[in-house]
């Protein structure tokens, strides 16, 4: 609800041109698992790439939403942060236009200044300008929406599986002996992994090449996997 009414005000101050058209919600690999139901799918996206991030409210801004990364008029921030008390309390009767001004000063760089006073006071002192939250134009090549379109929300597990790759020499210089050791120690590695683990293969020499690209390892394909382990070090003369 606080996500679609965020959209609509976007919509309606943009006179069509901004919008929430598709929300993913990223929940966390632990605990409940959402893919017992049909509309829930793993993902190996992750909470440090979100766009908005919740999280427990910190000693600075408390239960204030508040934009990361973004320290004067004109810069956009790196993403918004919502405390969990945010949303879970009444102390904000207009959630919806809190995180709009969130979204603005995110996305756009746009400064604001009436705000929490701790957030006002900050603002005033990064933006000497004082602006208030505001629109340019609308841009030409942009579409315009005749009527607002309720946006797409799908909800994704972060995948828990371990990953790793394995980045082996095969250059001129591994020739006979220590191939053989690089070959042993990869193969003793690769078989100790759990089943599960995603492992990638990658060697480098005059040029890099992707022997194995990121695949989950179980008890049927383990071989398969160790056979992508190069068996020769590259020509001395290249």
């Amino acid at each position: 609800d606080l996500l679609f009414k965020t959209s609509k005000l976007l919509f309606h101050a943009t006179s069509g041109k901004f919008y929430f058209r598709e929300v993913t919600l990223v929940v966390p690999s632990s605990g409940h698992n959402w893919t017992n139901r049909p509309d829930k799918v793993i993902s190996s996206r992750w909470y440090s790439t979100a766009d908005i991030r919740i999280g427990p409210p910190d000693v600075l801004h408390g239960s204030a939403p508040y934009t990361v990364g973004s320290t004067r008029c004109g810069q956009q921030g790196l993403f918004i942060y919502l405390p969990t008390n945010f949303l879970l309390t009444s102390e904000y009767l207009d959630k919806p236009n809190v995180l709009f001004r969130q979204w603005m000063t995110y996305s756009k760089g746009i400064c604001e200044n009436k705000r929490h006073r701790l957030m006002k006071h900050n603002y005033n002192r990064q933006c000497s300008e004082g602006k208030e939250i505001g629109f340019r134009e609308p841009q030409p090549n942009l579409t315009r929406l005749k009527y607002f379109e309720t946006p797409k929300f799908r909800i994704v597990q972060a995948d828990k599986s371990p990953r790793c790759v394995l980045i082996l020499d095969t250059s001129g210089s591994m020739h006979s002996n220590p191939m053989i050791k690089l070959r042993e120690s990869a193969t003793r590695f690769i078989r100790k992994l759990e089943d599960g683990t995603f492992i990638g293969v990658v060697s480098f020499g005059f040029n890099a090449k992707i022997e194995l690209e990121l695949t989950k390892k179980t008890v049927e394909n383990e071989g398969d996997i160790i056979e992508k382990i190069p068996k020769e070090a590259e020509d001395h003369q290249r």
